[in-house]
């Protein structure tokens, strides 16, 4: 036995991220559900009781930071096939007596920066992006030329012709003044 009981088997494929929005925090003596109650309150719909969690439900923010009367939990479950998962998000999902809404988990997206308009969300290669194909800015000014031609095309006058000693950044994105984009 290679685990000797202190592991256990889990499924590697199948996986399936969920996410359920609406969900009641507290219960009628003001105390929030704890991981055992969101287990068992989940455990007892229907369509989940004899799922596999990969991860058992829990509150998608730390509890000590809940405030409010509704909340989102997350959780994942093993479902190969996709049925489940399509039954939940078709069909209505009630958790503490309230109907609750369940999403697929959606990762966030990592930050991209385009390299023509130094704009944040896409890259130069999408139609988001303002500037046409022939044209760039340059990240550090703004200007109408690639940022390597900065030092040259600066039109603030400088110490030493052709470097740039600019001390009044100012970025294209947040319009911060102490540094660029």
């Amino acid at each position: 036995m290679p685990f000797k009981g202190y592991g256990q088997l889990c499924p590697l494929l199948g996986w399936t991220y969920l996410l359920a929005h609406g969900v009641p925090t507290f219960d009628d003596e003001s105390f929030i559900f704890g991981p055992s109650m969101l287990l068992q309150e989940t455990r007892s719909l229907p369509r989940l009781k004899k799922v596999f969690f990969t991860m058992p439900p829990r509150w998608l923010r730390p509890t000590e930071t809940i405030s409010t009367n509704y909340s989102s939990i997350t959780f994942t479950i093993s479902d190969p096939d996709s049925n489940i998962t399509n039954n939940l998000l078709q069909g209505c999902m009630v958790l503490f007596s309230k109907e609750v809404t369940v999403k697929h988990w959606v990762d966030k997206p990592a930050l991209i920066q385009c390299s023509w308009c130094h704009m944040l969300g896409h890259n130069k290669a999408s139609k988001a992006c303002p500037l046409s194909t022939d044209l760039v800015k340059c990240y550090r000014c703004g200007g109408a030329y690639k940022s390597e031609e900065h030092n040259q095309k600066c039109p603030c006058k400088h110490a030493v012709a052709g470097v740039c000693d600019c001390r009044h950044l100012k970025c294209l994105n947040c319009k911060g003044t102490d540094h660029h984009c």
